[in-house]
């Protein structure tokens, strides 16, 4: 898995695979709609050596989600599934998102 090719076109919630994953892909595609216009995508990887430039610890026993933002950076861990408006709080706070925002509004 390359994150590298998201990189300026998605935001990113990268989670490890662990039984608590589920829940989180359950929270993540009851909000489809949202998340398309976030541009935020949510992917699992099976092993520290999927992660590349990514340097995180990474124990496979327990859950851990990476929020990763367009410019290739982590911007939030979280260690438990979190509902979705928590994670669209903090992508909503980021400056690339609120030029999003207004250039939308601008286009209405």
């Amino acid at each position: 898995m390359d994150i590298k090719q998201y990189q300026w076109k998605n935001r990113v919630l990268l989670q490890n695979s662990h039984p608590q994953s589920k829940m989180q892909w359950s929270f993540f595609e009851k909000r489809k709609e949202e998340n398309q216009d976030r541009q935020l995508i949510l992917l699992q990887f099976e092993s520290k050596n999927e992660l590349g430039a990514l340097k995180q610890s990474f124990n496979k026993d327990e859950f851990k989600m990476l929020l990763i933002g367009k410019d290739g950076s982590v911007k939030k861990t979280y260690l438990k599934p979190t509902p979705m408006d928590e994670i669209y709080e903090v992508i909503d706070s980021m400056p690339m998102r609120q030029e999003e925002m207004k250039s939308k509004q601008g286009n209405l």
